[in-house]
């Protein structure tokens, strides 16, 4: 997730669209563990898994093809090798799938992790080996493992915080809680309450979980929709656009909304008349971050324990909350009809370059 989405950088994301390669897939499995001899620029190349413990939806893809993408660049290139695999959202499966990966003794495993606790005691083995260990976007709460995400906590409480001023302190909302059982959705949701106790006006009529995905989103908001003759709002840990769409087909119209920086959402926001939204991001290149320090630590450079990422902010009107500045929602500098619903943007950490091809496969 990464630097601010400043619209300059953002329109020379989009205009990377038409320069662009296809995508880089995840590379092939590694056929010994450790790292391998020097690459042709005198530097070791590194063996590094991915373990993802879930695939379905438009940020774990982006996610990866953004890893992999960073893994054949600069400064990255010829300095690491990059193997991705993945688990259904089951802690069971992800711990067989990361003890399969511990036999191949890399040097590195970056884990977007099914659960924060359950994992830990295969993450201690594999940190007992000598392998580092680096947690994202779902991290683990095991000690020896390096921890890259943004702040959910400070991303939530904008989201919450947003819609009651927009709602001016009384209203009924929908409730995203995610994705059953995972980390992040669970840190979202008590961001999300912790915030409207300050608000009993605001009353919560329901809530569903999206699975961080457009589809699963519209089917749980039209029956939430069909059972509440009043919905004001939508507290969104995805799209936010399927809960709109089900308003829609039930005759009525768009609500205030918090989502997350999907394209789709930012155009919906930007197009839909009277609309009012807010948007944080967390960006897909949390994968890349990750294999950036899991490479900055075998070269033995310092990384700090827990590494937070900024989670730009935007916003339609002009609801001020405390420590946030957010930046205009505005068609062609944070919207792009010509870009696909489910890209996440920027495509590039900071440190380096990843066209909006190699990052959404086009």
């Amino acid at each position: 997730m990464s630097r601010r989405l400043h619209p300059a950088a953002l329109v020379a994301a989009c205009a990377a669209l038409a320069l662009g390669v296809a995508a880089c897939g995840s590379s092939g499995s590694s056929s010994s563990g450790g790292a391998s001899a020097s690459s042709g620029g005198g530097k070791k190349t590194y063996t590094v898994y991915l373990s993802n413990s879930f695939l379905g939806n438009d940020w774990r893809q982006q996610m990866e093809r953004t890893a992999s993408a960073a893994a054949t660049v600069a400064p990255l290139a010829g300095h690491v090798k990059l193997t991705v695999v993945n688990t259904d959202n089951d802690p069971t499966k992800q711990i067989q799938s990361l003890n399969q990966i511990i036999l191949k003794k890399p040097d590195a495993i970056l884990v977007d992790a099914s659960s924060p606790d359950a994992l830990n005691p295969t993450v201690q083995r594999a940190c007992a080996q000598g392998i580092k260990v680096i947690s994202f976007d779902q991290a683990v709460t095991a000690d020896c493992a390096w921890k890259v995400n943004t702040d959910f906590n400070v991303s939530a409480a904008i989201g919450a915080r947003w819609l009651a001023e927009t709602l001016h302190g009384k209203g009924t909302v929908l409730m995203d809680r995610g994705l059953a059982g995972n980390p992040v959705s669970l840190t979202m949701v008590n961001g999300f309450q912790k915030v409207l106790k300050g608000y009993p006006g605001v009353k919560v009529a329901g809530t569903y979980e999206s699975q961080y995905a457009l589809a699963p989103e519209e089917q749980a908001a039209s029956s939430l929709i069909a059972a509440h003759p009043q919905i004001d709002g939508v507290l969104s840990q995805s799209y936010g656009t399927g809960v709109q769409k089900a308003l829609q087909k039930a005759g009525r119209p768009p609500v205030a909304m918090y989502a997350q920086a999907y394209n789709g959402s930012f155009v919906q926001c930007a197009t839909t008349k009277g609309i009012q939204c807010a948007i944080t991001s967390n960006p897909a290149t949390l994968g890349a971050e990750a294999l950036k320090r899991a490479v900055d630590l075998l070269d033995g450079k310092q990384v700090p324990k827990t590494v937070i990422l900024p989670s730009p902010a935007f916003e339609t009107n002009d609801v001020s909350v405390p420590g946030t500045t957010f930046e205009k929602i505005v068609l062609g500098k944070s919207a792009f009809p010509d870009l696909p619903p489910g890209a996440t943007l920027p495509f590039s950490p900071s440190w380096t370059t990843i066209t909006s091809a190699q990052a959404l496969g086009t």
